[in-house]
């Protein structure tokens, strides 16, 4: 569909605001960069978007906020004067009124809950993916451990390139190739930072009966529990755009609460694929009280 002219306006005031989303961005500042007047602008923003422009900002610094809470071991109060408020007491207050609880329990409840996080409004070609919910079988793998270190932005850099790489280590000391590869992922919180840096641990895994000679480093027991199960076939490039959608969108669309535990990635290698055709299932840890389990 052919953007308009008004849509390219909002669009690039959209990606500035997220390339800034740490700045206390004002109406004016948004008026300055797109050379409307303040009416004209904001009338303009809900015409193409349906929401206001000041409710929005707040919406996505809260969310912003409510991420790196969960994700890094920062002071609450440095989290919230780097997303633009002006107080302890402006941010606790604000935080509250949008997630019904305070920072700190939000950072250590023991499950995340997607409720109230503002996504960003779409701008990619790719519709947002619907999760299904689905019970995973029980599974017992021989895992070896990656670390990526990654920022609040660069987090979606990790890439399928990043995977391949370390996949290929795992496999290359293998005589025979599985045809199914599991790649399970998590935030160890905690674990060594640097600054604003976290890990992002991804384990390469083979179910135990088929590496009986490969010399892993960990063995890991998944009971059978509730996930949210993505399913994605295209290019390997756009991989990591869907992971994004999934979290940033999907996720908190539907109010999920995604329960302590690994995500996990099913890679299938049974059918022979073109190019960078890659065909994987994403399941997400979820609690299924939200959720009706489908019938067998």
């Amino acid at each position: 569909m052919k953007t308009t002219f008004k849509q390219e306006v909002v669009h690039q005031l959209l990606r500035w605001l997220e390339g800034n989303i740490h700045t206390p961005l004002t109406i004016n500042d948004f008026v300055e960069k797109s050379g409307y007047s303040k009416w004209h602008l904001q009338r303009i923003f809900k015409e193409v978007t349906g929401q206001k422009l000041a409710s929005y900002c707040r919406q996505r610094r809260l969310t912003s906020s409510a991420v790196m809470l969960r994700l890094f071991d920062k002071q609450i109060d440095s989290v919230g004067s780097e997303h633009g408020f002006s107080s302890h007491n402006v941010y606790h207050k604000t935080f509250k009124r949008h997630f019904n609880v305070t920072p700190a329990q939000y950072r250590d409840a023991p499950h995340w809950s997607c409720e109230g996080l503002c996504p960003p409004i779409n701008l990619t070609t790719m519709n947002v993916p619907e999760g299904e919910l689905v019970e995973l079988d029980g599974l017992h793998l021989s895992g070896c451990v990656n670390n990526y270190a990654f920022t609040l932005d660069t987090i979606v850099d990790f890439s399928w390139r990043e995977r391949d790489s370390f996949w290929q280590r795992r496999l290359n000391a293998l005589a025979e190739q599985p045809d199914m590869l599991y790649g399970l992922i998590n935030v160890i919180r905690g674990g060594p930072r640097t600054g604003d840096r976290a890990t992002l641990q991804y384990l390469t895994c083979l179910e135990q009966d088929t590496c009986a000679t490969d010399a892993a480093q960990m063995q890991i027991s998944i009971e059978k529990q509730p996930y949210l199960k993505f399913s994605y076939r295209g290019d390997e490039r756009l991989y990591s755009t869907f992971i994004d959608l999934i979290y940033q969108h999907a996720l908190p669309t539907v109010g999920a609460v995604r329960r302590d535990g690994y995500d996990v990635e099913r890679i299938d290698r049974r059918e022979p694929l073109e190019g960078r055709m890659v065909v994987v299932d994403y399941f997400v840890p979820v609690l299924a009280e939200n959720y009706s389990m489908p019938v067998p």
